[in-house]
């Protein structure tokens, strides 16, 4: 098992899934921006990354400050919905709004 924060070589892959990762708290915040900066700027042309991330005020504006920084970044892709938790032992439910978007890196000229 490794720390998703050091992992290197994500110009290999064609299509990145980075999957409810991204919260931006306050105490993680930092990093977690470096770590997005850095995988969308070591992408290879031509590649994909899809984001799933809560669908709330601060997180949402974080993530669109780390992403309006690159212009070789098109938004192919852009979708709302919920997430519904149920837990039946506690009866327990909570829906949480999200949005999934997909980028992919231009092509070098």
């Amino acid at each position: 098992m490794g720390d998703i924060y050091k992992f290197k070589g994500i110009e290999r892959f064609d299509v990145i899934l980075l999957d409810s990762m991204f919260h931006f708290t306050h105490k993680h915040r930092e990093k977690e921006v470096e770590y997005l900066s850095d995988v969308l700027g070591s992408m290879k042309s031509g590649a994909m990354s899809v984001l799933c991330l809560h669908n709330m005020g601060a997180i949402y504006k974080t993530f669109l400050g780390v992403i309006n920084q690159y212009d070789n970044l098109v938004l192919i892709m852009e979708q709302d919905f919920n997430y519904t938790f149920n837990d039946q032992n506690s009866d327990h439910r909570s829906v949480t709004p999200y949005k999934m978007l997909a980028y992919k890196k231009k092509e070098d000229q």
